[in-house]
Parts: structure tokens; C-alpha cells; sequence
């Protein structure tokens, strides 16, 4: 039983990053809609967050629709944030509201690798997309 308790000690210890997702070692560039167009320099390892505005109640959602995947990698889905009320201390989010999708990718290699996003509604591919977003992503060896 003693041999058992620092055997579930290391592998808790060894699991820690992977679980809580801390695994890269770079820096996080964060980047919004008056990026659009443009080209971004990144390193080994680096995040790169892209947060543009939405609202997921009329069904819109941005979807990812280019990227290189030896270069980037998304590491979770988008995620909805609401803005807080307006109205003095309380803080709740207004029903109905837009926001911001933040969308989270990982740089896994060199090279360059175009990143477009496209605001539409999954369920309806033949239509245009009611927004686009695109900036090319450079990563030196």
C-alpha cells in the first residue's frame, strides 16, 4: 500500500499539464476584426487567439473554413462570451445579446498558413457567409 501512494503521486503529477491544458511554452498573441487582412508573425509554440464579435442566438457561429494544419491547430472549440448588463452594479448577461467567439489555435510548426473564418449558420452551407475574417500566419524556423 505504501508503494502505491507516490506510484498515484507522479502519475498525478505527470497528468497535471495535460489535464488542465498548459502544455505550450510560447506566448499568446490575441487578435480582433481590425486585424483583417493582415499578416501576423509568430514563434514555435505561440498561441494564437483570434476574438471576433457574434451572437450565437440568431444561429450564426464562426466556423474555421482554411487553415494549414502543420502550422496551426485549433485547441478547443469557439467560445461565447457575453457582454456583462449595462445597467449600474449588476452584472448579469442580457439574454439575446451579442458578444465575442474567441477562437484559440497553437502554432505546431513553421511555414505559413492562411487562417479564414467565415460567420454563418452551419446548417445552411449554400449560403455566403454574412462575414469573413482572414489574416495569414507566418512562423520562422
Amino acid at each position: 500500500m505504501k508503494i502505491l501512494r507516490p506510484i498515484a503521486s507522479l502519475v498525478v503529477l505527470l497528468a497535471s499539464p495535460v489535464m488542465t491544458g498548459c502544455m505550450h511554452h510560447g506566448s499568446v498573441r490575441s487578435v480582433t476584426e481590425t486585424d483583417n487582412g493582415t499578416t501576423i508573425a509568430l514563434g514555435r509554440h505561440d498561441v494564437l487567439e483570434v476574438i471576433l464579435p457574434g451572437n450565437p442566438s440568431t444561429g450564426y457561429s464562426w466556423q474555421t473554413v482554411q487553415l494549414n494544419s502543420w502550422v496551426l491547430a485549433p485547441l478547443r472549440r469557439p467560445v461565447f462570451t457575453p457582454p456583462s448588463a449595462s445597467t449600474g452594479t449588476n452584472d448579469t448577461p442580457r439574454v439575446g445579446a451579442g458578444g465575442s467567439f474567441r477562437m484559440t489555435y497553437e502554432v505546431v510548426g513553421a511555414g505559413t498558413s492562411p487562417l479564414e473564418l467565415s460567420y454563418t449558420r452551419p446548417w445552411e452551407p449554400e449560403t455566403n457567409p454574412n462575414q469573413t475574417f482572414k489574416i495569414t500566419v507566418n512562423v520562422a524556423k
